[in-house]
């Protein structure tokens, strides 16, 4: 499996934990969105943040994962809660350090960043190691 698609995966399975940790809150909190866009971008030199140039797209669901064209716009997010609609996610790999470096956010004050070592399994195909939070 490459990278990318450890990395559509594990934000499939992130949709998946924020839907069932939802149940049986309180209205008020909001509903978690049920879908992120993501972005693959260029490596760059932020310590701690994805900003290089964006390389694909996509639109994951917990049940599907759709490239998405780099000119196709993002449609607008709302508030629901301590949600936005829309999930927001970025990811890098730092060449330098064999790390995979994935941002994020389903909230205004709801986001989380990981840098992912890879492991290299003994047919040599790199595996997302256990994410290092940021």
């Amino acid at each position: 499996m490459t990278i990318d698609t450890q990395v559509l995966a594990y934000l499939q399975n992130v949709l998946v934990e924020l839907e069932q940790e939802a149940k049986g809150d309180p209205p008020r909190l909001g509903t978690p969105p049920r879908l992120f866009f993501v972005e693959e971008k260029e490596p760059s030199d932020h310590q701690f943040f994805n900003t290089g140039p964006t390389r694909r797209r996509w639109k994951v669901t917990a049940e599907q994962v759709v490239p998405l064209a780099s000119e196709e716009s993002l449609p607008p997010k709302s508030v629901s809660g301590m949600y936005y609609s829309i999930g927001q996610a970025d990811f890098a790999l730092i060449n330098s350090d064999g790390i995979v470096r994935l941002g994020w956010w389903v909230g205004p004050r709801f986001g989380r960043g990981y840098d992912f070592p890879l492991e290299y399994s003994a047919d040599k195909e790199p595996q997302l190691g256990k994410p290092n939070p940021k």
